[in-house]
């Protein structure tokens, strides 16, 4: 039996700045509304990425010009359709809540070859919070040149 080859976990402390990235949230799409590069060494992550399809959850990818990831960012309920409910009596219960527009800020590594950010998420409902987490957003990391558009 073969095992797969574990990810080379990118050293976050070679990178001595790094990316600042502000979510809005509108109740429906998530919008990329502030791109900051930070003096700031951004914290490192876990080995093995979750693989959209595959895995439930929520993240963030850098991802060069050909798709290649880069790097990965776990992201713990950005959406906020999440709440533990802690009673008296030692029961903790999870209420699912459905999505309320918001912010939320992710900090990456500034990686020279990272093109564009990319979300993921599972859909936010109860009955499908554990489906495998789908794209919902894809940014440039860049800002486009004079005349190519929208600018942030």
């Amino acid at each position: 039996m073969t095992h797969p080859v574990p990810q080379q976990i990118l050293d976050t402390r070679n990178y001595r700045s790094s990316w600042r990235l502000t979510f809005d949230f509108d109740g429906e799409r998530v919008h990329l509304v502030r791109r900051e590069r930070v003096r700031k060494v951004a914290p490192g992550t876990i080995p093995d990425p979750p693989t959209a399809g595959k895995n439930s959850g929520a993240w963030l990818e850098l991802v060069d010009d050909a798709g290649r990831r880069l790097f990965h960012r776990l992201l713990n309920d950005p959406l906020r359709t999440r709440a533990r409910h802690h009673s008296p009596d030692g029961h903790i219960e999870l209420h699912v809540r459905a999505p309320e527009p918001g912010r939320f800020v992710v900090l990456v590594p500034d990686i020279p070859e990272a093109a564009d950010a990319v979300l993921y998420a599972s859909p936010t409902d109860h009955e499908r919070m554990l489906e495998p987490a789908r794209e919902i957003g894809r940014y440039p990391l860049h800002p486009p040149k004079q005349g190519d558009g929208e600018a942030i």
